[in-house]
């Protein structure tokens, strides 16, 4: 089995079912009663609605994973949670490919939710990962904010 690590990956080199058997090899596996997987994947159009062709995804590699690791390390602690992985893929991806994975392992679904959401949350803001979006007409840019 590929054990996977929280971090930064260059895209096709991991997949969820492999953190999802993470998850389930953990140690304390026997406590968890429920496991959430969240896949960020590229949307089709921008916020603004315009229609996307790719995006491309790049990252400050070392700042990432070590802010990816710092937020799973933070929301372990929380009751419930046996495990959290946060994969983040790199390159260039189009409409409807795999970008981001969060797996979390928990006791109970209760403790599951809010984790989850402030994983999602956590990692946008923290980890130093650039998305550039070309849109079908050829406008590019960087989007700010990440």
């Amino acid at each position: 089995m590929k054990t996977i690590k929280t971090g930064i990956y260059e895209k096709g080199i991991i997949s969820v079912d492999d953190l999802i058997k993470t998850i389930k090899a953990h140690p304390d596996a026997w406590k968890i009663g429920a496991i959430n997987v969240y896949i960020g994947v590229v949307r089709g159009e921008t916020k603004g609605q315009k229609p996307v062709k790719k995006l491309i995804i790049d990252s400050y590699r070392e700042r990432a994973h070590d802010a990816l690791n710092e937020i799973c390390q933070e929301l372990r602690a929380r009751k419930g949670i046996i495990d959290v992985l946060i994969c983040h893929l790199m390159g260039e991806f189009v409409v409807g490919e795999d970008l981001v994975y969060v797996v979390i392992g928990a006791s109970h679904r209760e403790d599951l939710w809010p984790v989850a959401m402030e994983s999602i949350n956590k990692y946008k803001e923290k980890a130093e990962i650039w998305k550039k979006e070309i849109l079908q007409d050829g406008t590019e840019y960087w989007v700010s904010g990440h």
